[in-house]
């Protein structure tokens, strides 16, 4: 008794076509490219907004929008796919076309420099409870929304204190977006700001 298929038979190759269109359904399906490197974007930014001192860094990447979600979740988006990555340290806020000053700082503008006005008109104090009142609304207009991605990401990290900038009386430490930390039994307030 012969229990072997003649290569030949039409039934093999019905079979062995079948095979290969699924085969080739898979390989056709599978993606040509990679998701984002959310987890190096989030290092990149950690790297700046772990620093204990004023620090800035850019940081390259391939990504056609980008988001972040509570200050502390970095979501990349591009044509194969999605990804996204918890950032370790304080909230950041990234800042959209909409907020051309708060861009020119983390471009490396000094902050008495762009927003001189504010500081020519009321006390240090106010001048810098209105820069963190501005803060905070870019932070509520920008938390969730995509925004176009560029193919570098820059990251600076401001230390607002009081005794560069007055004596901290009138600000307000209830916001999401600054971390207040004690330095030498004085409140000072680390903003990191992120330009896509």
């Amino acid at each position: 008794m012969d229990w072997e298929a003649p290569a030949d038979a039409w039934y093999i190759w019905i079979g062995v076509s079948i095979a290969s269109v699924a085969i080739a359904g898979v390989v056709i399906g599978l993606p040509s490219g990679a998701p984002p490197d959310a987890d190096g974007v989030a290092h990149g930014i950690d790297r700046v907004s772990g620093n204990p001192y004023e620090a800035s860094a850019e940081h390259g990447y391939d990504a056609d929008r980008l988001r972040v979600e509570a200050g502390t979740l970095v979501e990349l988006e591009n044509e194969h796919g999605t990804a996204s990555e918890t950032l370790a340290y304080d909230p950041i806020v990234l800042v959209g076309d909409d907020h051309e000053r708060l861009q020119n700082v983390t471009q490396g503008t000094d902050l008495e420099d762009e927003f001189a006005d504010e500081f020519a008109a009321n006390d240090r104090d106010d001048a810098i409870a209105t820069i963190l009142e501005r803060v905070d609304e870019t932070a509520a207009e920008t938390d969730g929304e995509w925004h176009d991605a560029s193919s570098e990401l820059t990251v600076r990290t401001l230390t607002i204190d009081p005794d560069r900038y007055g004596d901290g009386d009138d600000w307000s430490v209830a916001a999401d977006s600054r971390h207040v930390q004690t330095i030498d039994d004085r409140e000072q307030y680390t903003i990191t700001i992120v330009d896509p």
